[in-house]
């Protein structure tokens, strides 16, 4: 069983994957100032919950856009489970082009979710990964990676919006029952939702517009699921597309 790990600005997902196949994942919150022994601690009981079998694991992969985590979770799993996780981009490079005016600067999230993509579904892909700051990642129809957008995300925007305006409360995101919301929580929900939502489908439409092609559109992220309901476009939730990505990208290391 190989140990992907993504670290994100929020969250740390972690997957067991057999043979291609997620067998478990789970989720930890992302915290830049807890050591590599908490971490430790933390890794353990979870693999033993999630997992069962901590001697299962045979391999370990690490993406991350958080570099402060980084070590600290590459050294809890060696300390953990006594495996030398590889580390997307310092021995894993990209394995597509990348038509950037700075290659070097593309996440190795962005290269996992497009590693994937390019394996899973038809050319040309359009990739929301709606995290902390959801990236919209463009690839054309020869698997290159020729750019992107990115804009703020879901929990970065309603904290942002929260904290300015004194007088809105607090709310808990959920599906909105309308499109118009009667009071202020269901104004806020709803303005999030088919916010993010209404962006999505903007984008999709003017990038369309501007290649004149219809393009595969992949959701992926934790809140994928909601926002994709409220989508007009067609699309296409994969929650775990990163996970599948690292699993691509740590074989193709490994039979070089």
């Amino acid at each position: 069983m190989l140990l992907a790990v993504d670290i994100g600005n929020t969250n740390i997902l972690c997957g067991g994957i057999v043979d291609g196949q997620i067998r478990h994942s789970f989720r930890m919150a992302t915290h830049k100032d807890k050591s590599a022994a908490e971490y430790a601690l933390q890794l353990n009981d979870l693999i033993r919950l999630y997992f069962k079998d901590p001697k299962a694991l045979k391999g370990a992969i690490i993406s991350s856009v958080v570099p402060e985590v980084t070590h600290s979770i590459e050294k809890a799993i060696i300390e953990t489970l006594y495996l030398l996780p590889v580390i997307v981009k310092r021995e894993i490079p990209a394995p597509f082009p990348i038509k950037l005016d700075y290659p070097a600067t593309l996440g190795s999230d962005r290269i996992a979710d497009a590693t994937a993509v390019l394996h899973e579904y038809p050319p040309p892909p359009l990739i929301f990964d709606l995290g902390t700051a959801p990236p919209c990642s463009v690839l054309n129809k020869q698997g290159e990676f020729i750019g992107g957008l990115i804009s703020p995300g879901i929990k970065t925007g309603s904290d942002a919006l929260l904290s300015k305006a004194s007088l809105l409360g607090s709310y808990e995101l959920s599906n909105p029952e309308q499109l118009i919301g009667a009071n202020t929580e269901d104004a806020i929900n709803s303005g999030i939702v088919y916010g993010h939502a209404s962006m999505v489908d903007g984008l999709v439409r003017r990038i369309e517009k501007q290649f004149e092609e219809k393009h595969c559109v992949v959701l992926t992220g934790g809140l994928s699921g909601l926002i994709a309901q409220y989508c007009e476009c067609d699309i296409i939730v994969d929650r775990v597309l990163i996970l599948k990505g690292l699993n691509y990208l740590y074989h193709s290391q490994k039979n070089q």
